[in-house]
């Protein structure tokens, strides 16, 4: 056993090709994204937003290309395992939805979670399910996106068997929108979408969530 701080993992990196293959995958996501929503009412500020992502990992993609880091990169380290304490640090991670107007759904981006998420990926992709292990109190605070991310890091092999490959699916399958009429700060009513039911089937969630 290793006992590392979550600093030290952030140092832990995975191959350049490893990195670079999560990276174009996840430009890729936002661009076809971009693609298919043109900038305009509830989606003009998840598009600016979306638009700064894309730059970003444009970014961490010449970053990577430019990295002379000869450090033993993860894969050749031996681990199979990974236990995660205060695992609710690593809750904000983009998930590409067309729901980004809704409550509930957050478009936060941290890169702590990206890197866990690629050590994760690795580890599921060579080793199966059950080899991410997360312990906090606060798993979630109230956001559907926290519920998705945290089920992708431990199981996202059962999530794939499924049929849940992405966000909306997750909301889709889980979930029930609800509108509201809320109050604004020029004292005004606004119509608010949410999401905050879920369908018949919590059963199914609970038994996936607590596997």
């Amino acid at each position: 056993i290793v006992l590392i701080t979550h600093d030290q993992l952030k140092k832990m990196s995975l191959s350049s090709e490893t990195q670079n293959k999560y990276l174009e995958k996840k430009l890729n996501e936002i661009q076809e994204f971009l693609e298919a929503n043109p900038k305009k009412g509830d989606n003009k500020f998840i598009v600016d937003l979306m638009e700064k992502y894309e730059k970003f990992y444009k970014n961490k993609i010449e970053e990577l290309k430019e990295d002379k880091d000869k450090s033993i990169p993860f894969e050749k380290l031996g681990i199979d395992r990974i236990f995660v304490d205060e695992a609710h640090l690593f809750k904000n991670l983009l998930e590409i939805t067309e729901n980004g107007h809704v409550k509930g759904v957050s478009l936060s981006n941290a890169e702590r979670s990206i890197n866990l998420t690629m050590i994760t990926n690795y580890l599921n992709e060579k080793y199966g399910d059950s080899r991410v292990v997360l312990a906090t109190g606060t798993p979630i605070s109230n956001n559907i996106t926290e519920m998705y991310v945290m089920m992708r890091y431990v199981c996202p092999n059962l999530l794939d068997k499924l049929n849940i490959k992405s966000l909306d699916s997750f909301i889709y399958s889980f979930c029930k929108k609800e509108t509201d009429m809320e109050l604004t700060a020029t004292g005004e009513y606004k119509k608010t979408e949410r999401k905050t039911y879920f369908k018949n089937n919590i059963r199914n969630y609970q038994r996936i969530y607590f596997k």
